[in-house]
């Protein structure tokens, strides 16, 4: 539930921004890049569990025993 809240607000960024760019430049210039409900740490954890997502299915392609118990901790490894 938490990415879902997440992407919605990233959706009602895009209604006023263009870009992602724009989204962390704004945020930026306002300094609310730390602040809760802000765009751009919602972006930024929404980045994070893409990127634990695709290391997740790299590493059961790569591997002829897909072993869902022990995956998730090898990945955290190289994803954060």
């Amino acid at each position: 539930m938490e990415y879902v809240a997440k992407v919605g607000n990233l959706v009602e960024a895009s209604k006023r921004f263009a870009t992602l760019e724009n989204i962390v430049d704004a945020d930026v210039g306002n300094g609310t890049v730390k602040k809760q409900r802000s765009p751009s740490p919602d972006l930024h954890r929404v980045r994070q569990g893409l990127d634990l997502v695709r290391a997740l299915f790299e590493q059961f392609l790569s591997s002829k025993i897909w072993d869902f118990r022990s995956s998730p901790f090898k990945i955290e490894v190289y994803t954060f």
